[in-house]
């Protein structure tokens, strides 16, 4: 009886169903860490602070000699940026493969 529902299966152990099943639980695990990742790279860039140009940025260059200028955390952020924003390319070609 094992056998003739192995053979079923198409060789798969356990019911197709239940495979059917692991994969769409698969498929929505991966569009929600997509969407995980898109609200964390968002984040992450509003996080960063601007080039500063123009009159705009000789203002906030004279503060910036005051108080200082958190040099590590923008290049924190920006390695953090390309680490995510690489991660959620590479889940957007996986997720056209599957979806295609």
């Amino acid at each position: 009886m094992m056998d003739k529902e192995n053979k079923m299966s198409g060789g798969l152990i356990g019911s197709p169903r239940k495979h059917c099943e692991e994969v769409k639980l698969v498929e929505i695990a991966l569009i929600v860490l997509h969407a995980l990742l898109a609200i964390g790279l968002i984040a992450v860039i509003l996080l960063q602070s601007g080039k500063s140009a123009g009159l705009s940025g000789s203002i906030a260059g004279g503060a910036e000699t005051l108080l200082g200028k958190k040099k590590g955390l923008d290049d924190f952020l920006g390695k953090i940026t390309i680490v995510v924003g690489a991660v959620f390319g590479i889940l957007a070609l996986v997720l056209s493969v599957i979806f295609k």
